[in-house]
């Protein structure tokens, strides 16, 4: 035994135990649990919970591996506080349940805390508690749980959490209420023919159903067997287990017990010389029975002989008779008995019969085994039609016995009826049926004569009508039932911009007419399809009218079917809308209306923009033109488009040096003017003067300059001053310029 080190405070007049470390010894119990029986381990939440059908021996642990698992309504209902709960689940085999619980060990010395509750769902939802027991403080116990008020048949919950998570072994044993295994007991299982058995049921519901048997008696849970003869025989019996967990038997159970009659020394056997005629000879026959003193026969009508085979006694009586006969061998008495059947000889045709023509008559003979009918398309107990007044005769056999008899039907004429014309009428229309020629009439398909009703379909209608004599005809007429056309359209388009062009297409034309009301005005009569243009805003019924050649009409008509959306106004301007190659960015300035979404397009492949005023600049490299484009959106999908064309102009830009040094050397050899932009260069000319005014250069392009040379060909000048005149035309404006100047050569 270990000692304990206690602590004892004292809180609002309540005594609270802290305990030093374990483990501890839980003593010894005030008497002996049952054998752990090695069984699956409690669930570690409530939805995993442990089926169990015996808690007799069931052992488990607190162990720390578990967690604790509940929701509000189990913590609120709980006793205690949850550390390490585990679960249990079983079938409530009565209104109440008691079952004992010892401790084994305790690692804290805490005990245990154990719940009986059941939910509004499973494992979820208001929680019933039926007994929560805390603590379990470390003692060997045994300790009672118990809880009444249960249902039969209805699943319950067991949580066992360790005190303060205290780490607990226990075993549960002597329960009651709780759904056991099905088991019979035979009050013995070997007997010699004659004898009885008791065969007891138990466990299961407590409702027992034993398999069919002539040599079983009674019912419940003790029922009474007598096998006959020697031999082995089964007998069955079947309850139902409520749980159907794998530590259960399952939800319908069935134990077979097996009773042997041994032969006891002693067998004898009994016949017969049936079967026999009203009237006629019985002789019963009984097996030798070797060693047998004598022999004893017992039967119907106070029938008793001592002779092995009794004969020569007659039955008048038709029926089914049991003779038995016995005898005793060594002190055991052995019987057996034989069936003697005593046919009738005397066969009844039945009461005379009259009908009307075309009824059906049914020959019901009896007394005997079989029938044989003077016309031999008549046959016992299957209907007929006599076509007229007739007398039958019938011959009955029974075994060896025969006898005949006679019955006459009489045949009267049928009623003369008339259904009346046949009808057409348009589905959900009214009829009438009014038959003629009978004082009553009986109509199918729940037609009253004389009464308006709606057929549904096309129908033959059969009517039987009666006469005053009784007899019934009948006839027929057929009710055609145009069905309202079936009318359904489908439009190419259900919604877009105006102008907005819709067609229709019939769905299931026919050789109908047809009415198309297109919801703008128009209509058409066209079966197959029909058009029509909406340039108003708005959203349209459209209606299609569907006429039969019998004048029935089907109608659909499809409110708000087609919707067409008002378009928006595209509308910008570019600011500024002229540009130069040294300032080439303008901004949107965007003025469209009934638009949320934009789309511009530059048309200077720089891509597209979605900003409602976009800031763009466009390529600086040369003078160009461009169209700008912005298609703007409605938020129905409608679009339009503007265009705005945009001038990148050139700026002249030239350089014209007024010195050059044409003497051999790679350092500015020749006078030309430096063109950047802005001129045309097809459109050029320079001339060179010397100080008299002759021209001593000329060139037409741009990059041929002056090398200093007279004319090209007479080398070159003196060093001096020189006049030169450059005319040339602007790119953006056409406009020829004029320049004039002076240059200095120098060697």
């Amino acid at each position: 035994m270990k000692n304990l080190l206690l602590i004892l405070v004292f809180v609002s007049s309540s005594l609270t135990l802290f305990a030093s470390t374990g483990p501890y010894d839980v003593g010894t119990p005030t008497s002996p649990a049952p054998n752990c029986v090695g069984n699956t381990a409690p669930g570690n939440t409530c939805d995993q919970a442990t089926p169990i059908c015996d808690l007799n021996g069931y052992c488990g642990t607190t162990s720390s591996s578990y967690t604790a698992d509940y929701w509000n309504s189990l913590n609120n209902n709980f006793c205690g506080s949850i550390e390490n709960n585990s679960f249990l689940s079983f079938t409530a085999s009565s209104s109440s349940i008691s079952f004992d619980v010892w401790l084994t060990s305790s690692q804290d010395g805490y005990g245990i805390q154990i719940m009986i509750f059941s939910s509004a769902q499973p494992c979820a939802g208001a929680v019933t508690s039926y007994n929560c027991w805390n603590p379990g403080t470390a003692t060997a116990g045994p300790a009672n749980i118990s809880a009444t008020g249960l249902t039969p048949g209805q699943t319950y919950y067991i949580m066992i959490d360790g005190n303060a998570g205290d780490v607990c072994d226990y075993i549960i044993g002597a329960n009651t209420g709780v759904s056991t295994p099905l088991s019979v007991v035979a009050s013995t299982t070997s007997i010699c023919p004659g004898e009885s058995v008791n065969l007891t049921a138990s466990g299961g519901d407590g409702t027992y159903t034993w398999g069919s048997s002539p040599y079983l008696s009674g019912s419940g849970a003790n029922v009474t067997v007598t096998p006959p003869s020697p031999g082995t025989y089964t007998f069955s019996a079947t309850s139902t287990l409520p749980s159907t967990s794998s530590l259960c038997p399952g939800s319908l159970s069935t134990v077979n017990t097996t009773i042997t009659v041994n032969s006891c020394g002693c067998s004898i056997t009994a016949g017969n010389n049936g079967p026999i005629c009203v009237g006629g000879t019985v002789n019963l026959t009984a097996t030798a029975v070797t060693g047998a003193t004598s022999y004893s026969w017992t039967g119907p009508n106070g029938f008793v002989s001592n002779l092995q085979n009794p004969t020569g006694f007659i039955v008048n009586t038709p029926g089914s008779y049991v003779y038995t006969v016995s005898t005793t061998l060594n002190g055991v008495t052995c019987t057996s008995s034989t069936t003697v059947v005593v046919n009738s000889a005397t066969v009844n045709a039945g009461p005379d019969q009259t009908i009307c023509v075309g009824q059906t008559v049914t020959f019901n003979a009896t007394n005997a085994a079989t029938y044989t009918w003077s016309d031999p398309a008549v046959t016992n107990g299957v209907p007929f039609t006599p076509a007229a007044t007739t007398t039958y005769t019938v011959t009955g056999t029974t075994g060896t016995c025969t006898s005949t008899d006679q019955i006459t039907v009489t045949v009267n004429p049928g009623a003369s009826i008339n259904a009346g014309a046949d009808l057409t009428i348009c589905s959900g229309a009214t009829a009438v049926c009014s038959a003629t020629g009978g004082l009553t009439y009986a109509w199918d398909n729940s037609v009253t004569n004389g009464v308006a009703f709606a057929p549904s379909t096309t129908t033959i209608y059969t009517v039987v009508g009666t006469d005053a004599g009784g007899c019934t005809g009948t006839d027929q007429m057929t009710i055609t039932v145009v069905p309202t056309p079936i009318v359904d359209f489908t439009p190419s388009i259900t919604s877009g911009c105006i102008p907005l062009t819709v067609t229709y297409t019939n769905s299931n034309p026919t050789n109908n007419t047809y009415q198309w009301v297109l919801g703008n005005g128009t209509t058409s009569t066209n079966a197959n399809s029909a058009s029509a243009i909406y340039t108003a805003a708005g959203c349209y019924d459209v209606t299609l009218i569907a006429t039969t050649p019998n004048g029935c009409i089907g109608q659909t008509t499809y409110p708000a079917m087609v919707c067409a959306f008002p378009n928006p106004v595209a509308d910008f301007t570019a600011n500024p809308s002229v540009l130069s190659i040294l300032a080439t960015t303008t901004n949107m300035v965007n003025a469209s209306t009934g638009a949320n979404t934009y789309s511009w397009n530059f048309g200077d492949a720089s891509g597209t923009s979605v900003l409602e005023n976009p800031e763009h600049t466009f390529p600086a490299e040369f003078a160009a033109s461009y169209q700008i484009t912005l298609i703007a959106y409605s938020a129905d999908g409608c679009s339009d488009t503007a265009k705005v064309n945009i001038e990148v102009q050139d700026e002249l830009i030239y350089y014209i040096p007024n010195t050059f040094t044409p003497d051999q050397d790679e350092h500015n050899p020749v006078f030309k003017p430096i063109f950047t932009s802005g001129f045309d260069p097809n459109d050029y000319k320079m001339l060179i003067y010397d100080r008299w005014g002759e021209i001593v250069f000329e060139s037409n392009d741009v990059n041929y300059g002056w090398d200093g040379t007279y004319n090209g060909t007479q080398g070159i000048v003196k060093d001096d001053t020189y006049t030169w005149k450059i005319e040339f035309k602007t790119i953006s404006s056409d406009e020829r310029k004029l320049l004039m100047g002076s240059v200095n050569l120098l060697r």
